[in-house]
Formats: structure tokens, C-alpha cells, sequence
């Protein structure tokens, strides 16, 4: 029985560290349009002109995470410094908020069809944005979505963010995701756990 192997699987930080390569079942080639790309082979075809992965020096690729809570501008929600983000613009209204939110195709999942996980993102965004602008220094603990009918990619939504309730060490809230005659698309329930010393 053979095996399957993807391109985009690289051996471990610790064995390119060791110099030592890894064993043949899961050597993977990196080289573009190579046939390896294709389904099931046994070892890494010799691109021998290529220089080998363990010729790559390891450098970092993520800066150091600032302490505590820090908003940067970068985040994938609301952050306008984001290139790739849905930058969500919120309009806050007392103990809650809305933004319009219009998906591209980027953001599909079956053609049409905005992904699951783009609108609980979206709502996410929503509760946890309102959260931060309140002064409350917390994280998603958890959240549960309910999809309630198709969104559509390219059409005119409006999500909303509201406090259900404040505690000592959690913060309850509530999405929604409503389309232009204000129908219910989705809504989620959350919990944003509140951060010590930050």
C-alpha cells in the first residue's frame, strides 16, 4: 500500500537544525510543478541544481509578540493596516456596535457562498472589538455560531456586537448577522475571558 504525501509538508524545524534528513517516507519536494505534486511517490525526486532544504538557514519569520494586549492596526478583522483582512469598521452605539461587512469572493467557500468560518470570524470580530473599545482587556474563550440561512458573497450585511453581561472574570456577549431586510443570516453567543496584568 503506498502512501500520500503533500508538497506543502516540510520536514520539522529540529531535524533541519540537526542537518539530518529526514527519512524517505516523508521527504517532500518544494520544487513548483514538480510530478510529486501530484499523488502518491516514494522519496523526493533529485532536483540536484536546487540547493537542498537543509542549505536553508533558519531565520524567524514572526516578530517577538508584544506583552500584554497591544493593538497594532494589523488585526485580520478590523485592523486597516491589514492588506489581507475584512477591515470591519464599527460604528458604537452605548453597549453596542455595527459594521457593514460585504465578502469577496476571497472569503467563499462554495462559489457564492461566503465561508463558514469567514462569518464566525465575523462575528467574533463583532463581539470582541466591542469588548476592547469598552476598556475590557479580554480574549475569546469561546463562542458558539449558528448559521442560520446562506450569506452571500458580493451582498450587504450588517453585524452587530452587544455586552450581555459583565463579570469579575468573563465578559457575555452576543453577534449578529443580519442581512438588508434585516433577516437573521447568523448569530453566535460568547465568552471573553478578562486578562490579568496587561
Amino acid at each position: 500500500m503506498g502512501f500520500q504525501l503533500s508538497c506543502a509538508v516540510m520536514p520539522s524545524a529540529s531535524l533541519l537544525q540537526r542537518n539530518m534528513d529526514p527519512p524517505s517516507s516523508s521527504r517532500v519536494c518544494t520544487k513548483l510543478g514538480c510530478p510529486s505534486e501530484q499523488g502518491i511517490v516514494p522519496s523526493i525526486p533529485n532536483h540536484s541544481s536546487e540547493p537542498s532544504l537543509m542549505q536553508i538557514p533558519l531565520k524567524p519569520i514572526i516578530p517577538p509578540v508584544p506583552h500584554g494586549l497591544v493593538d497594532t492596526d494589523r488585526c485580520f478583522g478590523c485592523g486597516k493596516k491589514n492588506p489581507i483582512g475584512l477591515r470591519l469598521d464599527f460604528t458604537l452605539t452605548g453597549k453596542k456596535q455595527g459594521a457593514v461587512f460585504v465578502a469577496s469572493p476571497d472569503y467563499q467557500s462554495y462559489a457564492g457562498f461566503v465561508h463558514g468560518g469567514i462569518i464566525a470570524t465575523v462575528l467574533d470580530e463583532a463581539m470582541g472589538n466591542l469588548v476592547w473599545k469598552l476598556g475590557m482587556k479580554a480574549v475569546t474563550g469561546s463562542f458558539s455560531v449558528k448559521l442560520v440561512k446562506p450569506c452571500l458573497v458580493g451582498k450587504k450585511y450588517k453585524v452587530y456586537g452587544e455586552i450581555v453581561k459583565e463579570l469579575p472574570s468573563k465578559v457575555l456577549t452576543k453577534g449578529t448577522l443580519k442581512d438588508s431586510s434585516g433577516k437573521i443570516v447568523a448569530e453566535a453567543d460568547g465568552i471573553f475571558v478578562r486578562v490579568k496584568n496587561s
